[in-house]
């Protein structure tokens, strides 16, 4: 378009081609018609290939985003049919209960207070960082009464309490005692 043309301002108001300057016809300036030889209007050329493929790509992800959100909606939803179906949850309860369980192991330190001979023992072996109720079982009741009675509860080691640590098992590494 040339300079001395007003500016289109409504879709009634296109302009006429203008003749080149040599007579050939209607202007062939690449800024002045689109490719397709029509007239351009006066907003910039869009590519309007890269607008609907953006607008496909946003619509396939919202479909996926909604599918998923039905999916996981649909899952929450059949859940809460299946929660509590063993009893309600009773978490505080089972608090209460668990603190109100008295203390069945004594600790090595416990342990090494009263058996130093013993201790010293353990020290100088290979078991210096097992505890003493892994082989003989809790004995908590033991410390409070040192009674030969609460003694007879402790476990005397075996060969069978042994393998529980000594055994070949897959995962355990070859060079573990």
């Amino acid at each position: 378009m040339s300079l001395n043309q007003p500016p289109i301002t409504d879709e009634r108001q296109l302009p006429l081609p203008e003749p080149s300057g040599d007579g050939a016809g209607p202007a062939t300036d690449p800024d002045e018609r689109p490719p397709s030889g029509g007239l351009r209007f006066a907003l910039p050329s869009i590519e309007w290939a890269r607008v609907w493929r953006a607008l496909r790509v946003g619509l396939r992800a919202g479909v996926v985003v909604v599918v998923v959100s039905v999916a996981l909606g649909t899952a929450a939803f059949v859940a809460a049919g299946f929660y509590g179906q063993y009893g309600t949850v009773r978490n505080a309860p089972d608090t209460a209960s668990w603190a109100a369980l008295a203390p069945r192991f004594a600790g090595q330190t416990l342990c090494t207070s009263c058996h130093a001979p013993e201790s010293a023992a353990q020290v100088a072996s290979a078991h210096l960082a097992v505890s003493c109720e892994s082989c003989h079982g809790p004995a908590a009741a033991h410390a409070i009464d040192a009674t030969a009675a609460s003694a007879a509860l402790l476990i005397r080691p075996t060969s069978g309490i042994c393998v529980t640590c000594h055994a070949a098992t897959a995962g355990r590494p070859a060079t573990f005692p």
